[in-house]
């Protein structure tokens, strides 16, 4: 369910584990999210920037329900000059949670997703001003730090200071995602698309998919019907 009209939120999501590891690839966003395992306590942790690919392994019904956030969301116990954490924070064992939050959800799962929204809502504000022109502005010139107003130092300390991840991460992650997309989508040679996307070549785009994938090109391509799905939107770069 995509949220129109909070600053906070891209989207609501939730899935349901069949015991098998699933996939997980980096989209640009962190995320709020409630997991419940069978026969425990509900957990509640706000996931860091992911740099690669990571399978997650969770036992058979665990379910996850979770909010993705706008980047440049910055949570009330963040530092507004410090990089947000790139580590998985698990909040309800930090004490970042009233206990009355807790016990709604523990007491009333249906309204998890209603809970979820309040929480991004309450405990984020959104400092998007420069990140939401940065981001606009790769599509210009996909792999290339976009040419802006600001400087180039200040646009680093701006970036990492609002999303905790460098101008590089997210020329590169933008273009790998588009990249990947393209892949998964169409039946341009491979060579092609590395060319049209400002690779230097083919082996240097098979580099960035296995880094941010890991996996090949043509194994990315070869599996498009389940991987199509990892590349959905609302990511950060469609947030621009």
């Amino acid at each position: 369910m995509e949220i129109k009209n909070s600053k906070q939120i891209l989207t609501t999501w939730s899935v349901q584990a069949d015991g098998r590891p699933f996939k997980v690839w980096p989209d640009g966003c962190r995320d709020l999210i409630v997991c419940i395992k069978p026969g425990e306590t509900p957990s509640v942790f706000l996931t860091g920037l992911d740099r690669g690919p990571y399978s997650v392994f969770v036992p058979d019904g665990t379910i996850f329900w979770g909010i993705r956030l706008t980047p440049g969301s910055v949570a009330k116990w963040e530092s507004e000059v410090e990089p947000r954490s790139g580590e998985v924070l698990q909040l309800d064992s930090l004490g970042r949670l009233t206990s009355a939050w807790l016990k709604s959800i523990i007491h009333h799962p249906e309204r998890i997703d209603e809970l979820l929204i309040e929480a991004a809502e309450s405990w984020f504000k959104i400092e998007d001003s420069p990140v939401h022109c940065f981001l606009k502005a790769l599509s210009q010139n996909p792999g290339q730090i976009p040419q802006m107003a600001l400087s180039s130092r200040s646009i680093r300390r701006k970036m990492r200071a609002l999303t905790g991840a460098s101008p590089q991460y997210w020329t590169s992650l933008y273009r790998a995602r588009l990249v990947g997309r393209a892949l998964v989508e169409g039946k341009m040679p491979i060579s092609e698309v590395a060319f049209a996307s400002g690779f230097a070549d083919q082996a240097h785009l098979t580099r960035e998919i296995n880094r941010w994938f890991g996996v090949t090109p043509a194994a990315l391509r070869e599996d498009g019907a389940i991987n199509e799905g990892l590349f959905s939107e609302p990511d950060a770069f469609s947030y621009a």
